[in-house]
């Protein structure tokens, strides 16, 4: 199977570009909903996170979410502990749910890809990167909920800037305009790839 991945700073509309290659009948995986549901679902990684973030830990037993991200979001240090534990087993998952699918290219859709320290992203076939301008993408996360503008600006602060994901992009798509221009984008980028793996010719 060709690999690639799909990223994109929040608020440009992965997860929407994501759905359209979906339409298409690619096998998209969401690494950011794996790694969700290790750290809710009793086992080693849950296990692992919750002693090294004790503090995280909720009465019922559970994690809380709210107050990991909280404390990872304000040290580095912290955050690349929590990714050593997490980052390895979402991309085992990741290769178990492809595994199970017969097709010859597929998307793997993650937040911070470029930013991982996890080597396996490195073998991917090509990078597929979601751009907005800052404005929108900043308008975007804050309509959609869930998040103060003093932790938007800290989510944006750890991830790496768009202009550098820029240069370590293969296929780009600008999700600035409506949905309908974004699918075209999407449309062109899904034959180029395509193309890639033999499978137009």
């Amino acid at each position: 199977m060709f690999l690639y991945g799909l990223t994109g700073n929040l608020g440009a509309g992965k997860s929407t570009v994501g759905g359209m290659f979906r339409e298409l009948g690619f096998p998209v995986v969401d690494a950011d909903v794996i790694g969700h549901r290790l750290l809710q679902r009793p086992g080693p990684v849950q296990q692992q996170v919750t002693q090294f973030f004790p503090a995280c830990r909720e009465e019922t037993g559970q994690l809380s979410r709210a107050r990991l991200a909280e404390e990872v979001f304000a040290s580095e240090s912290r955050r690349r502990q929590l990714e050593q534990i997490l980052h390895p087993a979402i991309w085992v998952e990741v290769q178990r749910q492809l595994d199970a699918v017969p097709a010859a290219i597929g998307l793997v859709e993650a937040a911070v890809l470029l930013e991982s320290q996890v080597q396996e992203w490195k073998r991917l076939a090509g990078l597929v990167l979601v751009v907005a301008p800052r404005r929108l993408r900043r308008q975007r996360a804050l309509t959609r909920g869930g998040v103060s503008t003093v932790q938007l600006e800290q989510r944006l602060e750890v991830q790496m800037k768009q202009s550098t994901k820029l240069l370590a992009a293969d296929f780009l798509i600008d999700n600035s305009g409506t949905l309908p221009a974004t699918r075209r984008q999407v449309d062109g980028v899904a034959k180029l790839m395509l193309w890639e793996s033999g499978g137009l010719s």
